[in-house]
């Protein structure tokens, strides 16, 4: 099993979520826009999603973006054929 860590960011808004968006593209930092994982935030349903290594970068940038941003750490073991550890098959 491998562990994996994830880092999103939350928004109260859809619209704060697209902005912040917009500012990870213009700054170069790689992200998916995702769903917002239940066990973490029950905000807007969007999130954005990075991996731990640029996390510094990304909360630079949320502390200089107008938009309010939540930035969020998530650590899960994984199998290694990469589903979840604590599904069934």
């Amino acid at each position: 099993m491998l562990r994996t860590d994830a880092v999103y960011a939350v928004f109260g808004s859809h619209t704060d979520g697209m902005r912040f968006h917009e500012s990870l593209v213009r700054a170069g930092i790689p992200h998916d826009i995702c769903p917002t994982p239940r066990d973490l935030d029950a905000s807007c349903g969007i999130a954005l999603r990075f991996h731990a290594d640029v996390a510094g970068a990304v909360e630079r940038i949320a502390n200089e973006c107008p938009v309010p941003v939540r930035v969020l750490r998530r650590s899960r073991m994984t199998n290694t054929d990469g589903g979840d550890a604590g599904k069934g098959a």
